[in-house]
């Protein structure tokens, strides 16, 4: 590996992690609709259906949404990378599947 200034080893890296989710995107769907067998050498596949309850902040009164007592304010860092050469597609930022917050932009 050449030596690289870390912004484009975080580009990389970031493009690595794309390609993988892709990859384990279409492995699952193989995997949930039966087209592949889910049992390998070393490994067994099986597929869980998972419920969760999720607020559906469109439907709160308004009068509910605006009030200043519900609300409060999160900063979060996160490093963005503007790609500098031609002929690239920009990356995506970092998307981390965990649980997350309902945040107000201002």
């Amino acid at each position: 590996m050449r030596n690289m200034h870390p912004a484009d080893e975080l580009a990389m890296i970031r493009t690595d992690i794309r390609k993988l989710r892709e990859r384990e995107d279409f492995l699952c769907k193989g995997f949930i609709s039966l087209r592949f067998s889910t049992q390998g050498v070393d490994t067994l596949a099986t597929t869980k259906i998972v419920k969760e309850r999720r607020l559906r902040q469109a439907l709160l009164p308004k009068k509910l949404l605006e009030d200043p007592e519900l609300w409060e304010a999160k900063v979060t860092r996160h490093v963005h990378l503007d790609m500098l050469r031609c002929g690239r597609t920009p990356l995506l930022a970092c998307i981390v599947d965990a649980t997350y917050d309902v945040i107000e932009q201002f």
